[in-house]
């Protein structure tokens, strides 16, 4: 190409007379350059097309290859029985189930037909199943905007459908159904005897399979609560329902007003053994219609919303086979001088829970009545009522102080972060609770995360002071605080600085020293601010290791997340634990025993 260029520059430049003699030339020669151009894109094209084939060719065969490669895998030669069991180990097992197509089991289906053939015939793999739902199927008070009202219809309808396919395959399996409802304040109220309204449907559609069900979660706002149980059969058609947990929503009213529409009514449910009941603020009381439930029969009850003490300590006398309580304690409507009527008996009671609002004294009269001989574990949190601000180093001893006389059998104690008390007091609960082997201070690890506002009011713990838990040889025998621990957790407040926590453990870890003070086995803090310049877990490991201790330690900085606001999908809801309920229930896995390794939920 370049000498044909300076060939045609040098004929360009010869003289004047030659002129009609090169033109001849030069258009002999362009006439054959388009041909020569012609034939070259010509040739280019075929063999661009030549190369579109093989690299098709070369595809194909690689998928050929990767098909063969695949069958050849030792996976295809497991018998079904064998991968429905690898299957059923694919489902979380800290929730149920989201109907999404990147979670098993919906996930398996789309794999390869035999996958696909075995997952709709393994009924183990559809009997747990977690439902969003909302009502933006409906028209919006404000006329002005709409939106897509038919598309949400759609995309409900379809919902309806997937959980009745879904339910069908589990066939006579025990079903585990959770419900996450959402409520617009701007959508006009449904009729509840309308047949061919949506929540109606999804309500038909679940009670078709009520004979099965053994676990039912509801995270619904209080008026659909109510019109689910309008549509709800005879009791004796769940009787394999064991587990019932409820979080009644706000109803709206008239002009964006809120309210608990009437009682939170339980039904009679004549197996039900865990209750847990659950309101969306757990601020005020809610009234409890619980005359149909079976108390003789239930052994875990967990209560969020705040109850007064005489209610609590009826219900408490009436289920008296308790293994696992979670109270709310508050001051409403009880007189000055406040009575119980016989002592709340509790012979099977492991762990209590209690969140006390009440005037200081108050609650003495309640853990006075109790009679627990068998408890392990208290979790305790304290606020005092708003006109109440702080505590006073003159306060009255603190009624946890009552409650740890009472447990004798105690290994486990959870301060909450955010308890409303003294230095004094919290010396005290320690004194009294030198038997525990297992000190959680703050909320327990691993609890969810429900949003970043209300986790900055949980550091504030201005009273606490770790120096009394470090132990040297200069420490009495009866000065030594907690001589048991083997086991300290701790949601860190602001002022707990890394060099206090490394000294207060690494105090613990060789106490060789000291009689009667045992080596400590496990540690973890979670901090609420950023890494600090000292690593202090690889200092306390290290010192772990040259002593020769088998020991666990972990330093984590606290994390947030985005919640999904789409109510319509499959994972809205969905807390930082990728949990379905983000009620701190009082969890009844808890590890009394040292040594045993922490839940992949972070609970020991």
């Amino acid at each position: 190409m370049g000498s044909e260029r300076c060939i045609l520059n040098v004929q360009l430049d010869t003289s004047p007379e030659h002129g009609s003699d090169k033109k001849h030339q030069l258009k002999g020669r362009l006439a054959s350059s388009r041909k020569d151009l012609e034939e070259t894109r010509t040739e280019i094209a075929r063999l661009e097309c030549n190369l579109a084939h093989l690299r098709a060719k070369e595809e194909a065969l690689q998928d050929s290859i990767s098909c063969c490669v695949s069958l050849l895998s030792p996976i295809h030669e497991l018998p079904p029985d064998v991968l429905r069991d690898i299957f059923y180990r694919c489902l979380p097992d800290h929730r149920n189930p989201l109907i999404a197509a990147s979670e098993a089991p919906m996930l398996l289906t789309r794999i390869c037909s035999l996958w696909r053939s075995i997952a709709y015939t393994s009924p183990s793999l559809w009997s747990r199943i977690h439902i969003t739902y909302s009502n933006d199927y409906l028209p919006r008070i404000d006329a002005g905007y709409q939106g897509s009202i038919e598309l949400y219809a759609r995309k409900l309808r379809l919902r309806c459908n997937v959980v009745s396919d879904w339910l069908a395959r589990a066939g006579a399996c025990p079903l585990s159904i959770s419900l996450h409802y959402t409520s617009s304040p701007y959508r006009y109220a449904s009729a509840a005897d309308a047949d061919d309204d949506l929540s109606v449907r999804l309500f038909q559609t679940i009670l078709k399979f009520a004979p099965q069900w053994t676990e039912l979660e509801l995270i619904i706002p209080h008026h659909c609560y109510t019109q689910l149980l309008l549509m709800m059969p005879p009791a004796e058609t769940f009787s394999m329902l064991r587990t019932l947990r409820t979080n009644l929503g706000k109803t709206w009213g008239v002009g964006g007003i809120h309210h608990l529409a009437g009682p939170a009514t339980v039904p009679e449910f004549p197996n039900l053994e865990k209750l847990t009941l659950a309101t969306e603020y757990d601020i005020w009381p809610c009234p409890l219609d619980n005359r149909s439930v079976h108390w003789s029969r239930i052994t875990y009850l967990c209560m969020h919303p705040p109850f007064d003490i005489l209610t609590l300590s009826q219900i408490l006398k009436n289920a008296r086979f308790l293994v696992h309580c979670k109270a709310h304690i508050s001051d409403h409507n009880h007189p000055e001088d406040l009575q119980l009527d016989g002592n709340v008996v509790l012979p099977q009671l492991k762990s209590l829970s209690v969140f006390e609002k009440t005037l200081p004294g108050t609650a003495t009269v309640f853990y006075d009545s109790l009679h627990i001989p068998g408890l392990t574990w208290i979790e305790y949190r304290r606020q005092n009522p708003p006109e109440v601000w702080t505590p006073s180093e003159d306060d009255k001893p603190c009624p946890l102080s009552f409650l740890l006389r009472k447990a004798t059998q105690l290994k486990k104690l959870t301060l909450d972060v955010r308890s409303e008390m003294t230095g004094d007091q919290i010396l005290e609960a320690f004194k009294l609770a030198s038997n525990i082997t297992h000190l959680v201070l703050g909320e327990e690890l691993g609890a969810p995360e429900k949003s970043i506002e209300v986790e900055k009011d949980a550091w504030y713990w201005p009273n606490f002071d770790i120096g009394p838990l470090i132990v040297n040889e200069e420490c009495a025998a009866d000065e030594i605080l907690l001589p048991d621990l083997r086991v300290i957790q701790m949601r860190a407040p602001p002022g707990l600085s890394d060099e206090d926590w490394q000294r207060c453990i690494i105090s613990r870890l060789d106490p060789s020293g000291l009689r009667g003070v045992a080596a400590l086995k496990q540690a973890r803090v979670v901090f609420g601010r950023g890494p600090q310049l000292l690593d202090m877990n690889e200092k306390i490991l290290h010192f772990a290791k040259t002593m020769g201790v088998a020991f666990e330690s972990e330093v984590q900085n606290i994390t947030f997340w985005e919640p999904i606001t789409d109510a319509t999908s499959a994972s809205y809801g969905l807390d930082g634990g990728d949990m379905t309920w983000s009620k701190r229930d009082i969890d009844e896995r808890v590890r009394l025993l040292i040594g045993l390794r922490v839940h992949r939920d972070g609970l020991i």
